[in-house]
């Protein structure tokens, strides 16, 4: 089954991508234990993970269609999805706080509420963006 790259949405998942970076790096910097300047560039680290994660929740209807196997299955269920993308993105991000080289102790201290909010943003990054999108020009809410 082919999929229809119209249904593929890229411009909100930058969007809404670069919103939870932005988000991971305030936390971080509130946070911080160690100079702004690493722990800046540690959290833009971060951002590449987060867009990989806010592409899945963007598009997370055309998964199935992309794999056929999960058709019918536990993964196929959408609440199901953002629940494990929520755990998943939450973990990566304490996990990258905690392992930031820069900070006096170790890592930034992010707290598990800030990572639970950016992983928040990234599992409802499609609800969120029903309110981001009409704030924006006309040309980036496709």
């Amino acid at each position: 089954m082919a999929v229809d790259i119209a249904s593929v949405q890229l411009i909100p998942t930058v969007v809404m991508g670069a919103l939870a970076g932005v988000t991971n790096l305030v936390f971080m910097l509130m946070d911080e234990t160690g100079s702004g300047k690493n722990v800046i560039g540690h959290g833009i680290s971060a951002f590449f993970l987060i867009f990989v994660f806010t592409f899945f929740s963007m598009n997370i209807n055309t998964i199935p269609q992309l794999l056929p196997n999960l058709q019918g299955t536990f993964f196929a269920n959408e609440i199901a999805m953002r629940v494990i993308i929520l755990l998943i993105a939450t973990i990566y991000v304490h996990g990258h706080s905690s392992l930031f080289k820069g900070a006096r102790g170790a890592g930034t201290k992010e707290t598990w509420l800030h990572s639970l909010v950016v992983g928040g943003v990234v599992a409802l990054a499609p609800y969120l963006w029903m309110i981001v999108g009409p704030l924006l020009p006309a040309e980036w809410s496709a």
